[in-house]
């Protein structure tokens, strides 16, 4: 296969018991002949707006003086044909606890955000941001091989490459996973929308035409979103 693809996912609020009502798992995925060009571009936005090229941009680090910033990274994009977005906002008092523990549930729900990514016409390579480690390595292995096997892929290295643990340090595209999730975990949330954050999400659904607040159709693919609110809703 020639068409190789590559998958970057974060997470927000996805600890049990941090008080927010809702975990959503996000992933950014472009071809991986772009990845390169994707990196140096959005490197040249930071140098842009007097930030080191290697400087980590993420959710929590958004200000009113940082405000500019984000902005050209969330233009730049929808702008950007080559780079899509997917997430899962999953209701936490949702979750099947008679049957799995919390952590099951996440890699569960992770489940859900990447089989609708893959295909059976490409190669993929998955990287997931390292703070999502709890016992991550062997989770990991078990979402590759259960995730190949949905694909009929039992080399389990044919569609799936690998499914690695990385730092968002090493990844802008990392970073925009991180950037999509938090803004629809804030969003969710019911924060100020009139802060720096809010500012955010607010040009996040004029950009893309989207009403972030509820599912977008199935075939959406630059900007897409489902409200997981238990198995008949998957």
């Amino acid at each position: 296969m020639s068409n190789v693809i590559n998958i970057y996912c974060d997470e927000s609020c996805h600890l049990e018991k941090d008080k927010s009502p809702v975990m959503v798992l996000g992933s950014v995925w472009a071809p991986h002949n772009k990845i390169k060009t994707i990196t140096s571009e959005i490197r040249d936005i930071k140098e842009k707006h007097g930030f080191s090229r290697n400087f980590e941009f993420k959710w929590t680090q958004i200000s009113p003086a940082k405000m500019d910033f984000y902005l050209d990274i969330v233009k730049y994009f929808f702008e950007n044909p080559c780079l899509h977005f997917r997430a899962i906002v999953a209701y936490k008092d949702k979750m099947y606890y008679d049957k799995y523990d919390f952590e099951e549930m996440y890699y569960i729900i992770y489940y859900y955000l990447l089989v609708n990514i893959i295909s059976k016409d490409s190669t993929h390579n998955i990287y997931i941001d390292i703070k999502s480690k709890k016992r991550g390595g062997i989770k990991s292995c078990e979402l590759h091989r259960v995730l190949s096997r949905k694909m009929h892929d039992f080399s389990f290295s044919k569609i799936i490459k690998r499914l690695q643990i990385i730092d968002s340090k090493e990844s802008e595209l990392l970073q925009l996973a991180d950037l999509f999730s938090g803004a629809l975990a804030y969003l969710n949330r019911k924060l100020p929308s009139d802060s720096a954050k809010g500012k955010i999400v607010k040009s996040i659904s004029a950009i893309s035409g989207t009403n972030l607040k509820i599912n977008t159709l199935p075939s959406e693919k630059k900007f897409n979103v489902l409200y997981w609110k238990g198995k008949d809703n998957v």
